[in-house]
């Protein structure tokens, strides 16, 4: 069975998505690294700043409870997120495409958290059947690394073991 090379981008655990997944064009068309998507839509940097301020200064109750405790909650997400992606990034080393890409999340606070987050990775033979099963067994690592891995780390984690099995 040939693999034919090509690569995976990820997003797995706990909710909106962080990890290593199979499916990669969940961003939207357009989409770029330095990219953002917000509520399904693309947004620029420029234009996510943009709406966070307006969102800032147009938010009602500062100071309330209720909204203290979501930005807590978002905070603790957001370093979640950022320390599982960059586990995954210090194991895949040469294997990852670039670093990790985040979905974010407008706090009350008009600030934007990391809710999600995934990183790219090349699935593709290498030269010989030994250095693709040395990727593979990296790979298979790399898709645990992180203190929960997801269900989609689990399945590129069982994608590199098959990638291993076929070289």
């Amino acid at each position: 069975m040939e693999i034919s090379p090509q690569t995976v981008s990820g997003v797995g655990a706990c909710g909106a998505g962080q990890g290593l997944r199979s499916n990669p064009s969940s961003k939207p068309a357009g989409a770029t690294r330095d990219s953002v998507v917000l509520n399904g839509q693309d947004l620029r940097s420029a234009e996510l700043y943009s709406r966070a301020s307006v969102l800032q200064s147009n938010r009602p109750g500062q100071g309330d409870p209720a909204e203290e405790e979501q930005v807590r909650q978002l905070r603790a997400r957001d370093s979640e997120v950022r320390q599982h992606e960059a586990a995954h990034l210090a194991v895949l080393g040469r294997y990852a495409r670039g670093g990790a890409s985040f979905a974010y999340q407008i706090g009350p606070d008009g600030k934007a958290y990391a809710v999600g987050g995934s990183v790219t990775v090349d699935m593709s033979e290498e030269s010989s059947a030994a250095a693709t099963q040395a990727k593979a067994r990296q790979l298979m690592f790399a898709a645990v690394s992180s203190t929960s891995p997801s269900a989609a780390d689990m399945a590129v984690g069982a994608r590199a073991g098959r990638l291993a099995i076929t070289a």
